[in-house]
């Protein structure tokens, strides 16, 4: 099999709140590969976003890491991840400065 393009390990995830983080869900794994067609389902509020913008690398994980293509998620530019990742969200999401061309 190939190697997974996007992974998450041990992720926490949710939101930093004073005096206490307000977690979503713990200790996630997951392998996403490169032509795999994925659902995320559920109702309304449970983190599903949340989870995406984490994925992403729009919203750090409150603990885990996010690999993609084995690299720390952190590590990518806004515009190496743009040319690596597509995310389509119902909130508006800040591209920073970017140009249509630069994504």
């Amino acid at each position: 099999m190939s190697e997974a393009v996007l992974t998450g390990k041990a992720l926490d995830i949710g939101y930093e709140a004073k005096p206490n983080p307000k977690v979503i869900l713990r200790n996630l794994n997951l392998e996403l590969y490169a032509g795999e067609l994925v659902a995320l389902l559920g109702p309304n509020g449970v983190g599903k976003s949340t989870l995406l913008r984490t994925l992403a690398g729009l919203q750090a994980p409150l603990g885990g890491a996010v690999q993609l293509k084995g690299d720390a998620i952190q590590n990518y530019s806004p515009v190496e991840r743009a040319r690596e990742l597509s995310l389509v969200l119902t909130e508006s999401v800040q591209a920073g400065n970017l140009r249509v061309r630069e994504l």
